[in-house]
């Protein structure tokens, strides 16, 4: 969350929004997000394994969390790409989001042949 934080003007500049979710309980979340100043929507006390069956994200029991999973949707809420994270790499940055949005408005842009 840190990381979409520090790049929040550059996403809002490309009207990229950006939200989060957790099974933390109102005063964990609330803590992390003070200790992380995040200034976007942080929603929580999420259903976990509901999440997960809906998702696809991974559930890891021994520690009752959803493990990182990111979502880049277009304005009509489609999913344009989705990360799935297992452990601590491989999770979405918000420079890569940075990258498919200027790819999505570069090929939307391109002409049709």
């Amino acid at each position: 969350m840190a990381d979409f934080q520090s790049r929040l003007a550059d996403l809002e500049k490309e009207g990229a929004a950006v939200v989060a979710a957790s099974v933390d309980n109102e005063a964990d979340t609330r803590q992390l997000i003070e200790n992380l100043q995040v200034t976007f929507p942080v929603a929580y006390g999420i259903d976990g394994m509901q999440t997960c069956r809906a998702t696809g994200a991974y559930w890891e029991e021994r520690r009752r969390i959803v493990q990182a999973t990111g979502f880049l949707l277009r304005p009509d809420g489609h999913i344009v790409t989705a990360v799935y994270s297992s452990a601590q790499i491989g999770r979405f940055i918000a420079s890569d989001v940075l990258r498919v949005i200027d790819f999505q408005k570069k090929a939307a842009a391109a002409p049709k042949s």
